[in-house]
């Protein structure tokens, strides 16, 4: 992989949302196996035990895939996730996706705080997953609600009140 390592195809694998588990083997390397750790892949360190391994690949095999409780519905929101200007592009239920434009040298934390800005709501969220668009300057984060039950009844209010995004017709100018 030349100046590669085994994180960089991880992140390449999930930035396209296959449906991939990953192990990574290398030598001790905190900021690696933290990366790793971020990315949903396991790290292990080498010298390997073949017990390590077998039980690492068997835990992975084991989990169940994170799937949508809810059905999603396309939005487009102003938002500030610590102070920094969004958009939530879906939301749903259980959780949303955000859209930071120039975002080189943005990441979002683990959980954070969501503001919509013209709803005055305020929610704290976890980050689920992060993808680059293709320009690279996009930031795209799919997110749960945190600490809530699934019956958060003031969410699901501003989810119903958030009207469904139409899609553009073929064939338009915008």
């Amino acid at each position: 992989m030349e100046s590669y390592n085994g994180l960089n195809l991880v992140i390449w694998i999930r930035s396209r949302r296959l449906p991939t588990r990953t192990v990574l083997i290398g030598d001790p390397d905190l900021v690696l196996q933290k990366e790793a750790e971020r990315e949903r892949a396991v790290y292990l360190v080498t010298p390997l035990e073949h017990a390590a391994f077998v039980r690492a690949v068997t835990t992975l095999l084991e989990a169940q895939p994170q799937t949508r409780r809810t059905p999603r519905k396309r939005v487009q929101v102003e938002a500030v996730v610590d102070g920094v200007a969004a958009s939530v592009v879906d939301v749903s239920y259980g959780g949303l996706c955000l859209a930071v434009e120039d975002a080189d040298r943005i990441a979002f934390p683990p959980f954070f705080t969501l503001k919509l800005t013209r709803l005055d709501v305020s929610r704290r969220v976890q980050r689920v997953w992060t993808s680059r668009v293709r320009d690279r300057r996009t930031l795209l984060c799919g997110a749960r609600l945190a600490l809530t039950s699934d019956h958060d009844d003031g969410w699901r209010a501003v989810v119903d009140s958030l009207p469904e995004r139409q899609p553009i017709p073929s064939g338009s100018t915008r």
